[in-house]
């Protein structure tokens, strides 16, 4: 289908916020799918709720950091975490710390923080001793806007009383 019919369907308000964000942090890689969002990218995005939105966004941050993701990678995303492979579903470590992250620093980051990938520092948790896991998401630090780096730990969730699980990592 070329460029100019993907453009007569109709794109919703949240598709567009997500395209538009996709383009931010990606730019010009978006290029090959075109200035709007194809309609398969707008029926997986438009299943979505806003937790769920928020949820995807964070995990294609993550896992895709140097490249957007194809269509059938960002639609197995959607999927999984639209419908959570069990009822008593724990979040991972990487969601944990993403979660954390944003919720003691996000107001205080810059955008250019947001809109780039974090750096997820691997080791071995005294509590996981398994295998080496994240140990702490580091947001590295913007100069331009004048904004610190900033981190949290495994270790600071555990002292809250987290529980987490090596699902997903």
């Amino acid at each position: 289908m070329p460029n100019a019919a993907k453009a007569k369907h109709r794109v919703s308000a949240r598709a567009k916020r997500i395209w538009d964000k996709l383009q931010n942090w990606y730019g010009d890689q978006m290029d090959q799918y075109g200035p709007f969002a194809p309609i398969d990218w707008c029926e997986a995005i438009d299943a979505m709720d806003d937790e769920v939105e928020s949820r995807v966004m964070d995990e294609v941050r993550i896992k895709h950091r140097l490249y957007p993701p194809r269509f059938p990678q960002f639609d197995e995303i959607v999927a999984r975490l639209r419908n959570p492979t069990g009822i008593d579903r724990v979040p991972s470590i990487f969601e944990r710390l993403s979660d954390r992250m944003l919720r003691l620093h996000g107001a205080q980051m810059s955008a250019m923080q947001l809109a780039r990938p974090m750096n997820f520092v691997r080791g071995t948790p005294i509590s996981l001793v398994s295998r080496a896991e994240p140990i702490a998401l580091v947001c590295d630090a913007d100069p331009d806007a004048d904004r610190p780096a900033y981190r949290v730990r495994v270790e600071d969730l555990i002292l809250e009383g987290v529980e987490l699980t090596t699902e997903g990592v």
